[in-house]
């Protein structure tokens, strides 16, 4: 990764984690959770529709054949309903243990895709990641369980955070291959579109102050639409894999936004930092990110690394072998068929990981991984 593609991973980070202080800025001032996520959806999607008018992007809206159902599925299972379970859990837990709740969201990802059609299967390796995220998630908890209303907060968090994981599942069985801004508006126009109905029986009796009609404007541009955004950037420069990053950053954020902007300096205890590194060991653990770093520490090859593990290498390594091959010329249809059969394979091993390479470049890119 460049240093471009570091700096947009952090933005989106910083971003993302502003979103649970926005959420909790609202909350203060005693607006309903309805009333948020319309709003915030809303600006989202108006957001969304400037920078696709701007940027000139093809939707390929000719190509796609699903109808309007799968948007309404992601628009409630990856907008409508986790974002008013977090805005309903933020009255009574903190803003940064929410983020620290939502971080588990890879770890019932893998939990999930082991029961999904076509999905991933257990592994002991990732057995063990999601028992320590577990074990995190307990820890971060256990001083923060104040009465039965702090309990119900933390589970809509961790309910969210299910709800993001279908999602996840979902979107990359049903929208596989389509442009990656038509699910991004789609979930976003069609959450605004469930939630509307609700926040107009929600109506705040007053006008609220300006520093939450500030937060719901940021809410809504920046951490929906502008964040959006850059998500689907990194996607296409990066790949899913690296953008997955991007769960690490937000309880960091989370946390320092809490105690900077709304004084949650108790947030800092030893078992919310013990369990926050918990989740994060868990999380590496599960995507195996841990067994390549531990291979490489200890000086391992790239060459000796399992099959599925070169697609953890930087994009940019594959495409300067695609490049100098075709600046050569060469052209086989057999490494052709071999190059998708090895992707196919490694794709198994991948969570997130939906892209193969073009005709053109697998015909040219000889895996040297068996």
């Amino acid at each position: 990764m460049r240093g471009k593609d570091f700096a947009m991973l952090f933005t989106l980070g910083a971003l993302w984690g502003a979103s649970f202080l926005f959420i909790k800025q609202a909350d203060l001032d005693g607006l309903s959770p309805f009333f948020v996520v319309a709003t915030r959806l809303t600006l989202g999607t108006l957001g969304l529709l400037a920078i696709i008018l701007i940027s000139r992007a093809d939707l390929r809206l000719s190509e796609w054949q699903g109808g309007w159902r799968p948007f309404l599925i992601i628009g409630l299972l990856n907008a409508a309903l986790p974002y008013v379970l977090l805005t309903w859990a933020e009255n009574s837990i903190s803003s940064g243990l929410s983020s620290i709740l939502n971080a588990t969201t890879p770890l019932w990802t893998v939990l999930f895709a082991n029961y999904w059609p076509g999905g991933e299967r257990f592994t002991s390796q990732k057995v063990i990641g999601v028992i320590i995220g577990l074990l995190g998630v307990t820890l971060a908890a256990s001083s923060s369980i104040s009465g039965a209303q702090a309990l119900l907060g933390m589970a809509a968090v961790v309910g969210m955070a299910v709800c993001y994981a279908i999602s996840n599942l979902y979107v990359r069985s049903t929208f596989k291959g389509t442009a990656p801004l038509l699910p991004a508006i789609g979930q976003v126009a069609a959450g605004a579109a469930l939630v509307i109905p609700f926040a107009l029986f929600n109506l705040p009796n007053h006008l609220p102050s300006l520093k939450a009609a500030g937060s719901l404007l940021a809410l809504g541009l920046l951490g929906t639409a502008f964040a959006f955004a850059i998500y689907f950037w990194l996607i296409a420069n990066v790949g899913p894999t690296r953008t997955s990053m991007v769960t690490y950053l937000l309880p960091m954020f989370g946390l320092v936004y809490g105690a900077i902007f709304l004084g949650e300096q108790g947030i800092f205890t030893w078992n919310v930092l013990l369990g926050l590194a918990f989740v994060l060991v868990g999380i590496a653990v599960t995507g195996g990110v841990a067994s390549i770093l531990l291979r490489r520490l200890h000086g391992v090859p790239r060459e000796t690394l399992p099959s599925h593990a070169s697609y953890l290498i930087p994009h940019t390594f594959v495409m300067r072998n695609i490049t100098q091959a075709t600046q050569q010329g060469r052209h086989d249809s057999a490494r052709y068929r071999d190059a998708h059969q090895h992707q196919r394979e490694a794709k198994q091993h991948i969570p997130g990981e939906d892209t193969l390479l073009t005709e053109e470049d697998c015909a040219i890119y000889q895996p040297k991984h068996r």
